[in-house]
């Protein structure tokens, strides 16, 4: 999957800030929450990607949704990575 059609498919599905994100390697984001529900579609590289207890690899061409408020946190993989992002702009308090 591309960057482009990414940003294509997230905004069919509404939603409505599209951005690209770059990451170096090993770069870790400890746990942590946002206020809007999110979409990451990795469009080269890996990450793990942990909510709760369970941890994901999320790799070239895959996807993980991420609720508002769920704590997560992630650490990109060796060959760093690239992936496009998808926010809901409305404040999801459910």
């Amino acid at each position: 999957m591309n960057e482009e059609y990414a940003k294509k498919l997230l905004a069919e599905e509404g939603w409505t800030d599209i951005f690209v994100q770059e990451d170096d390697p090993h770069t870790f984001y400890p746990p942590h929450t946002h206020e809007v529900d999110a979409a990451h579609i990795v469009i080269k590289g890996s990450m793990i990607l942990t909510m709760g207890k369970e941890a994901r690899i999320v790799k070239e061409g895959q996807r993980v949704d991420v609720p508002a408020f769920a704590v997560h946190s992630a650490k990109v993989g060796s060959d760093g990575c690239t992936y496009v992002i998808g926010r809901r702009t409305q404040i999801n308090k459910s």
